[in-house]
């Protein structure tokens, strides 16, 4: 029971302060832990964003440095089947010069040489001319200007005293069991740095050649710029001697110092952040070359905090690298003092509209319920004939027509009690009847049900708009096929095509014209694929993604051809457009032949860095690359023949 003094309490305030008290203890709680947790929120925020950053990073070094793999094992099984030796390399042109052309802009140059310091390699220049390098003990080093079939056009330089036998390069080569990763080194010709993977070819342990391909360090420098670190942050990648070998700020990795380029320390950057950094690394307690494992840790530059996170990264055959992201705090507090300052007025605007919501009902509730209260107490003292007047028809005014109803109704409860036993014997026939009624209906609605349920379920597998599979139907059925290619040793592709400059064209005719483009996009792109094992799903926005089981990177390629013919014959005007007038797409090609070492996040990342490179080629292109797994096997079993596609 409550106290005395309570009970004294009008109904109006009872009604009022607790709502209030409640609105304002709830403000306080908000107020008091937001500023508790705000610095809690900025580590986690910061910690969640490199721990992605970094993952994306790691993902795309991987598919980057798997295609001077790729290149050097192609060419090892040329020789093991018996289709090239290295002891008449001239036939060897044709071959490097198509790998070279396929490879652009990754790899700048594939080669072989043998113990009789002969050397031939072809290289891509970034202005598409072509190049066949040959180097011989009797005239040394020459290079010279080809065209498309290999026929050469120019001699463009010669080093007659050049022996590769002499060279540090090959002596390590020839004695490694294993392929090594060359030493970075900036390329003369080219803005950018290189590193070559070299793969020793031996025959009963004795050396009888290598082969070799180069790889451009800018692609990785060009995708750490592309990522989204905050407002202000950065990526970079070092070495552990602390050399800058790629960054996101677009600084060039290298200087040019009479008329050649020498690498250069992080710790010497022109970038201030980058500088800085390097520096707080290089005077840390565990230098770079004692970081073993993920770090993350948070230092000052010049009283400001930032966070960092330095990443290891390393294979089997001589790489050690580290990725380092920094991002300043400022970048995640200014949105926070924004957020504290909006919530503290709605916080006030709460404050005022209950009390103004709380005093109004209040009033509502308690007039009617005073008149009700003078009308009982007439009742009470034999007013019968007084009835109650209260014009609502919520439950206040239904409690009014009660006490209205309430004499009358006495006098009849009897004669009605009668009626009413009558009437439930009646009820108990009609019962048993609705009952079988409602049986039968029950099964014809649980049968509609199953009907909706299947419908239902064809409708979370497809794309509302396109009427292709939607992005959850894709990631099941890559998952199935990336299982299904582990048992049965068989390749899996993956495209993912993206419409160019769609957000222009959306600005030009209209979201409602967007979408109709979409829908016949998405036809174009189901035609092409001819086998019921194939999936067309909408990938995300104006973006596709066709997985392709027991398909080989030669038969993807084919098919996105295909594609990209299927979508121009669409004649669909796109007057926005900086590459043609109609609408085209850019299409991302990847292959693997998967191992349970490794995720379908691989071929997803292989086949999103391919699309980036159809991007900068100028779009409206198809790009692919093989996406080779490495395992601890050092002559891995050769893959099964991929079913030919009709």
């Amino acid at each position: 029971m409550p106290p005395v003094r309570l009970r004294k309490v009008p109904l109006r305030v009872v009604l009022v302060l607790p709502f209030v008290l409640q609105i304002l203890a709830a403000v306080a709680t908000v107020g008091y832990l937001t500023a508790q947790n705000r610095q809690q929120a900025i580590d986690i925020l910061a910690d969640q964003l490199m721990g992605e950053v970094s993952q994306r990073i790691k993902q795309n070094l991987q598919a980057h440095l798997a295609t001077p793999s790729a290149i050097n094992r192609t060419n090892h099984g040329l020789i093991k089947a018996g289709k090239l030796n290295l002891q008449n390399l001239p036939q060897w042109d044709p071959y490097l010069l198509q790998q070279v052309q396929v490879y652009h802009p990754k790899i700048l140059y594939v080669g072989v040489g043998n113990p009789q310091g002969e050397y031939h390699s072809a290289e891509q220049q970034d202005d598409v001319s072509l190049r066949l390098n040959r180097a011989e003990e009797s005239f040394g080093f020459r290079s010279y200007e080809v065209d498309a079939t290999g026929d050469r056009l120019q001699l463009k330089s010669s080093i007659p005293d050049f022996r590769l036998r002499q060279r540090q390069e090959y002596k390590s080569i020839a004695q490694a069991d294993k392929p090594i990763w060359t030493p970075v080194f900036a390329s003369l010709l080219q803005p950018t740095l290189l590193i070559a993977r070299a793969y020793p070819i031996r025959k009963h342990k004795q050396f009888q050649g290598f082969v070799i391909a180069s790889l451009r360090l800018d692609g990785i420098g060009k995708f750490l710029h592309s990522l989204n670190i905050g407002k202000t942050g950065q990526a970079f990648i070092v070495d552990r001697q602390g050399t800058l070998l790629a960054t996101s700020t677009g600084e060039l990795p290298f200087r040019d110092r009479s008329g050649s380029r020498e690498l250069i320390r992080a710790t010497n950057s022109k970038n201030f952040l980058t500088r800085t950094t390097a520096q707080y690394l290089d005077q840390a307690p565990e230098r770079l070359s004692q970081i073993h494992q993920h770090q993350k840790r948070k230092f000052h530059i010049n009283n400001t905090p930032h966070y960092l996170a330095v990443l290891p990264f390393q294979d089997n055959y001589g790489l050690n690298w580290l990725i380092v992201i920094v991002i300043p705090e400022s970048d995640f507090l200014a949105q926070i003092h924004v957020n504290n300052h909006i919530t503290l007025w709605l916080c006030l605007l709460s404050v005022a509209i209950a009390l103004l919501i709380g005093s109004l009902t209040a009033r509502w509730v308690t007039t009617p319920l005073l008149e009700l209260n003078a009308a009982a107490k007439k009742i009470a003292e034999g007013d019968w004939q007084q009835p109650i007047v209260i014009h609502r028809q919520d439950e206040v005014g239904e409690l009014a027509n009660s006490f209205n109803q309430m004499s009358q109704q006495l006098q009849h409860s009897f004669t009605e009690m009668e009626t009413l036993n009558r009437a439930l014997l009646s009820s108990k026939d009609q019962l048993a009847a609705y009952n079988r009624r409602l049986e039968a209906e029950i099964a014809e609605r649980t049968e509609a049900l199953e009907q909706a349920n299947q419908e239902l379920k064809r409708l979370a597998t497809t794309d509302s708009l396109t009427q292709v599979a939607n992005r959850r139907h894709f990631d099941e059925y890559l998952h199935q096929e990336w299982l299904h290619a582990i048992r049965s040793q068989s390749f899996l592709s993956l495209i993912l095509c993206d419409v160019d400059y769609f957000k222009r064209y959306n600005d030009t005719y209209g979201h409602q014209s967007g979408d109709e483009c979409l829908k016949q996009v998405a036809q174009a792109i189901a035609q092409a694929t001819q086998r019921e094992t194939d999936l067309v799903a909408r990938y995300g926005g104006e973006e596709f993604g066709i997985i392709l089981p027991c398909t080989d990177l030669a038969g993807a390629m084919q098919v996105a051809e295909v594609i990209r013919t299927n979508i121009q014959a669409l004649q669909c005007p796109h007057a926005a457009s900086e590459i043609s007038p109609l609408i085209t797409v850019s299409l991302g090609v990847a292959s693997i032949l998967p191992h349970p070492s490794c995720q379908s996040e691989l071929l997803i990342a292989a086949a999103d860095a391919a699309l980036y490179d159809a991007k900068m080629q100028g779009r409206n292109r198809a790009c692919g690359q093989m996406v080779m797994v490495e395992t601890d096997d050092r002559s891995p079993p050769r893959p099964p023949s991929p079913i030919p596609r009709s």
